[in-house]
């Protein structure tokens, strides 16, 4: 049959083909970023050898090119089987980090690999397998989610609720709040002490997939609403106990803000 435009499903790489060039954009962009801006440190730091840096984000490229080709060529239904099992075991590394993490920059987020002196974030494959699940799990509700709550219907000023809509609240609870939602929450509850940006990137991402999963607007504002004011109390209640990072991040906040 004919092929949609762009797309190759043979060849050594296949897929659809803008996407390897965008990678390769990156990558090349990537290379000229550190070129341009470690020259003289590693001139200073490398014996006299300007392209230190260089090679060695060259040598990252070609390990990464050569994982995402691999990867590609799985089938993405592989992926959906064992996203549910992925996604555990990379919580399960993050929360490791509590424990045996490396502290690099102020910040403990990393892991060493063992027998290297490398090491690398856990919170890099929970971004991953998160959206793997979340995809998976919103594919299984296509006939239904858009016309489903995200979240049960808390009830208001004291009025009691009917049975119906105990029932539908624990329906909502069971099959859209615990699947869907909970997920989120653990992933950013667990990498908000180590960071926030990072954090903030996951969850902008979650709520863009559920909006291209077809998940009501109004249903997402609810849960967005409903986190900032979360956030809000919990960020507070570590800024008076001065747990974790929060005061630093309050105070760049308002140092950028030019806040005394």
């Amino acid at each position: 049959g004919d092929k949609p435009e762009g797309e190759q499903s043979g060849g050594l790489f296949g897929g659809e083909r803008w996407l390897w060039v965008i990678i390769a954009g990156l990558a090349v962009a990537s290379l000229l970023v550190v070129s341009s801006s470690t020259a003289s440190m590693a001139h200073k730091e490398a014996g006299g050898d300007t392209l230190y840096y260089v090679v060695n984000q060259l040598k990252f490229i070609v390990v990464s090119f050569g994982a995402v080709w691999i990867i590609h060529r799985i089938n993405y239904q592989t992926y959906a089987r064992h996203a549910r099992l992925l996604f555990i075991f990379s919580l399960g590394l993050m929360a490791l980090t509590f424990f045996v993490g490396v502290n690099l920059n102020e910040a403990t987020r990393s892991l060493g690999i063992p027998g290297t002196p490398y090491t690398f974030q856990p919170a890099d494959f929970v971004k991953v397998t998160l959206i793997m699940m979340l995809a998976r799990e919103l594919s299984k509700r296509q006939a239904t989610i858009g016309r489903s709550h995200l979240i049960p219907v808390v009830p208001m000023f004291h009025a009691k609720f009917s049975e119906k809509r105990k029932q539908q609240n624990r329906q909502v609870l069971n099959e859209t709040t615990i699947p869907l939602l909970l997920p989120i929450c653990i992933s950013c509850a667990l990498i908000y002490p180590s960071g926030l940006s990072t954090m903030a990137i996951i969850f902008v991402s979650c709520l863009i997939m559920l909006y291209i999963g077809r998940v009501r607007v109004r249903e997402i504002w609810r849960f967005v609403r409903m986190t900032i004011v979360v956030l809000a109390v919990v960020m507070s209640i570590m800024y008076i106990a001065d747990i974790g990072r929060t005061r630093m991040r309050v105070a760049r906040v308002t140092e950028f803000f030019g806040i005394e």
